[in-house]
């Protein structure tokens, strides 16, 4: 169990010190910044709590654009870069199993997703605490309610966008063991980012639509990630009378790894019988 602990922790670290090296990696990670810090501008105006979620949404919007997109484009450029220069076929060919090959992928992509998150919420939180404590003392001095701000909804909502794309990347490498060339492999994980983007609205149309075949089609779409179940972030950064959502935050961080666990598997059943 040791050996294959520390074999799946070495093709993690290998790969994401792979992944960092890509540029493309940089240059998202840099865009998506730079998208987050334009709310600073908005700091001459004072419309109270819609300034604050303006801000937010402006930064976690960056961070579902570029983490999706490096979530899709890193693990099949560093899979099938293995593939292609017959890398793979050499560490296969060592004590390495292939599903300790494909979730150490999983983990070293997941990795610098996470980096990325936690340093693209750290800019939005940033500003968002430094505007939140201004407002309040300009309410204050104004004599109107002061904005809501919840710091551990941000961190609560940091962890959903970790998940969130852990499952995203787990669903593309699950993508790339059944593809035989990168272009199907990019072309089929956007279409499973969409699906899962969109499924929400087939199941409640399906729920409410009328026979069995309605009934079997509902059903069916649970087998695509709801990636709506990770989109708290106003529930939990400005919530309301109820509070933050503690609950359905990490029912649906559970619901994420459960998925994880799930795609990696059937990714692997699949890559066993591959021909490299």
């Amino acid at each position: 169990m040791r050996s294959s602990l520390s074999r799946l922790f070495l093709v993690a670290s290998n790969t994401a010190g792979e992944a960092a090296r890509q540029r493309y990696f940089l240059v998202s990670g840099l865009l998506a910044a730079a998208v987050a810090a334009l709310a600073v501008a908005l700091r001459a105006m004072d419309f109270g709590e819609s300034e604050l979620k303006f801000t937010a949404d402006l930064g976690f919007g960056a961070l579902f654009f570029f983490g999706s997109l490096l979530a899709v484009v890193l693990p099949v450029h560093l899979f099938f870069s293995e593939i292609e220069n017959r890398t793979a076929l050499t560490l296969l060919a060592r004590p390495l199993r292939r599903w300790e090959f494909l979730a150490g992928k999983l983990l070293g992509v997941w990795g610098l997703l996470a980096a990325l998150v936690a340093a693209l919420v750290g800019v939005t939180f940033a500003m968002l605490a430094v505007r939140h404590a201004e407002l309040v003392e300009i309410a204050r001095e104004a004599g109107r309610p002061s904005p809501v701000f919840n710091a551990l909804g941000v961190s609560l909502f940091l962890m959903l966008q970790v998940v969130r794309l852990g499952v995203v990347a787990a669903v593309t490498l699950f993508t790339c063991t059944y593809a035989r060339s990168a272009l199907f492999a990019y072309g089929a994980a956007f279409a499973w980012l969409v699906a899962g983007q969109t499924v929400w609205l087939a199941r409640e149309w399906f729920s409410v639509a009328q026979g069995a075949w309605a009934s079997g089609l509902s059903f069916l779409m649970r087998a695509i990630p709801d990636l709506q179940a990770f989109n708290l972030a106003d529930a939990l950064v400005f919530p309301g009378k109820a509070g933050v959502p503690v609950g359905a935050a990490f029912g649906a961080i559970a619901y994420g790894l459960g998925w994880m666990i799930v795609l990696i598997a059937l990714g692997s059943a699949l890559f066993k019988n591959r021909e490299l």
